[in-house]
């Protein structure tokens, strides 16, 4: 008796019936030798590459715009497939781990291998000095220090970042309570109380603005400057004002010599007495006045020497003996201290117009001779004492035009 066998063998199709075999035509349909049946590439719309491939052990097939392609294996492991842009993908330089845990970071453990860092509980990440990741229970000490210098952010500092980005400090939060905030800086020598720069007190009626101190916990300022510039990109700038650690304030002036100092010099100064104690050079359009008591002489000056051009006019002006206000008039106090000569003399400084258009009086006399008066010219005025040798001081006052 005989058999059939079917057999199908790298697609191709045999019938073994008696002893015969036989091949279908590719036009009667059924299966198709790949290697004898068919010549040629076939297209990419018939299911072909539409290009002559060459396997690659591990090689990875992709397309191109117009045929199929193989991406060569690469001999490292554990390299990831990079995809191009619109274009060739290929093999990444760095390698990564195959296998990974949870919650683990991975990271660049040298140069093109991405390595896995161990995790921890309850841990921070941080760096070596090296630059070397890590999670850790503990902080680096340059970095806790910077911490440390912030301070324990309490319910009493917070930032009102909807207020135009506000910062407020307090010691106490509870309603209608009197309370303080403060800016502070180190001190030089760090067991020393921190330097109070900025205190800011409310209370129920007041609202104070302290600087430099005010708290028996901080230490004080020892001087307070003031700096402005030309313009808005000069560094440093220009010393305006201080307040030294004696009180005396300076305008103008960085070392003031009385509590009130204008001027670079020390040009003016008002003394703790409220006295002026220097000045220099006033001039002004207007009137100086002074109130003083009845008996008390309204202008004082003090001077071991002679004090030339100092020049007054009274509130109801010069008159002539006709009684005609004398128009330019002017009344001068100066003083001169006779020579000691045989004929002792001595000169004062005037400033009029000519030798008849003023008249000069003693007001005073330190010595008890009697002295002569002549009008030299219109700026000199010539005293003689009656006693030779005679060495005293003479005042005059002068008064014309």
């Amino acid at each position: 008796m005989k058999k059939s066998v079917l057999l199908l063998v790298v697609g191709v199709l045999s019938w073994a019936l008696c002893g015969f075999t036989l091949y279908p035509s590719p036009n009667q349909g059924g299966p198709v030798s790949l290697t004898s049946g068919v010549s040629g590439i076939l297209p990419l719309a018939n299911g072909g590459s539409n290009a002559a491939l060459t396997a690659s052990n591990g090689g990875i097939f992709y397309s191109t715009a117009t045929a199929g392609a193989i991406l060569s294996g690469t001999a490292t492991a554990n390299q990831a497939l990079l995809s191009g842009l619109s274009t060739t993908p290929a093999w990444s330089t760095a390698t990564y781990p195959p296998t990974t845990v949870v919650s683990q970071l991975l990271y660049s453990s040298a140069t093109n291998v991405i390595g896995g860092l161990a995790t921890g509980n309850n841990g921070v990440l941080i760096t070596s000095g090296t630059g070397v990741p890590s999670i850790s229970s503990t902080i680096p000490s340059a970095t806790q220090d910077n911490i440390t210098r912030l301070g324990t952010i309490a319910t009493g500092f917070d930032v009102l970042a909807n207020v135009f980005d506000q910062v407020r400090t307090s010691d106490l939060s509870a309603d209608a309570t009197a309370k303080a905030g403060f800016y502070l800086s180190r001190h030089y020598t760090n067991a020393e109380e921190n330097f109070g720069l900025v205190l800011g007190r409310s209370t129920a009626t007041t609202n104070i603005l302290n600087l430099g101190g005010s708290s028996t916990g901080l230490n004080a300022a020892t001087d307070i400057t003031f700096w402005t510039a030309a313009n808005n990109t000069t560094v440093t700038g220009t010393q305006r004002m201080v307040i030294d650690s004696t009180g005396n304030v300076g305008i103008g002036d960085t070392s003031p010599a009385s509590l009130l100092t204008a001027g670079n010099g020390d040009l003016f100064q008002v003394n703790s007495t409220g006295s002026i104690a220097a000045v220099v050079n006033i001039t002004s359009s207007g009137q100086f006045t002074t109130t003083v008591a009845t008996g008390t002489a309204p202008l004082v000056i003090t001077s071991t020497t002679a004090v030339a051009n100092l020049t007054t006019i009274p509130a109801g002006g010069v008159f002539s003996p006709s009684g005609t206000q004398l128009a330019g008039a002017k009344i001068i106090a100066n003083q001169c201290t006779l020579d000691g000569a045989a004929t002792a003399t001595c000169t004062i400084t005037v400033a009029y117009t000519s030798a008849t258009s003023y008249r000069c009086t003693i007001a005073t006399e330190t010595n008890t001779n009697s002295v002569r008066v002549v009008r030299t010219n219109s700026t000199t005025v010539t005293v003689t004492s009656a006693v030779t040798l005679d060495t005293g001081v003479v005042n005059l006052i002068c008064a014309g035009n």
